[in-house]
């Protein structure tokens, strides 16, 4: 039976949720498809939105970097993915509206859709 699921990801501090729908028999988050490709799109997305909120830490530890630059953004980036979370949880198709930036627009919009087994 394929059941509706709320999926929650976040940045590395609070307020940085970000809502999506999936409609799977399991738990989409064991699912090898959307491990593979959401996950890693997902924690780039988090960074493009959120990491300027780090500047000032960063631009700090910067400073006492003894390495290179580049290899300083990339172990930041690194971090930042790590740090970033991932929730599943099964929910009526009724209540994802719920979780919709600004509320529905119309009785069948949901959050983004990132896996669909009903096709």
């Amino acid at each position: 039976m394929i059941k509706s699921w709320l999926i929650t990801t976040m940045a590395p501090f609070y307020g940085t949720e970000q809502y999506y729908t999936a409609f799977s028999s399991e738990d989409p988050l064991k699912i090898k498809e959307v491990q593979d490709w959401f996950w890693d799109e997902e924690t780039e997305n988090l960074w493009d939105m959120y990491s300027f909120y780090c500047d000032d830490e960063f631009s700090e530890e910067l400073e006492n970097w003894e390495g290179d630059e580049d290899e300083f953004w990339q172990q930041k980036h690194q971090d930042w993915k790590e740090d970033c979370s991932i929730n599943s949880e099964e929910m009526p198709l009724e209540d994802l509206q719920d979780y919709i930036s600004g509320g529905p627009k119309s009785e069948n919009d949901l959050p983004e859709i990132i896996y669909d087994e009903r096709k």
